[in-house]
């Protein structure tokens, strides 16, 4: 297993993952958020599977940068409408 394969996961399970860097530092955040976003287009089930419902991975950092929140969304297109 890849060292971020398993946050993208438990993101796929829950549909949310909250995760605490060890450092606060930006870089390890910009490195993690990378390795996620990877790991989604690794995952090729997933965009096949997922083509019709339009998932968007959303990456959110707290205020204080401790947390980390990543979540799936649903993309509105004009049929939704």
């Amino acid at each position: 297993m890849r060292k971020y394969e398993q946050i993208w996961q438990q993101i796929k399970a829950k549909g949310s993952c909250k995760i605490r860097p060890a450092s606060k530092h930006l870089a390890l955040y910009k490195t993690i958020r990378a390795a996620v976003i990877k790991e989604k287009c690794y995952d090729i089930t997933f965009k096949v599977e997922n083509e019709e419902r339009r998932l968007k991975l959303v990456i959110n950092r707290s205020h204080d940068g401790s947390v980390i929140t990543f979540s799936l969304k649903k993309l509105l297109s004009m049929e939704d409408l």
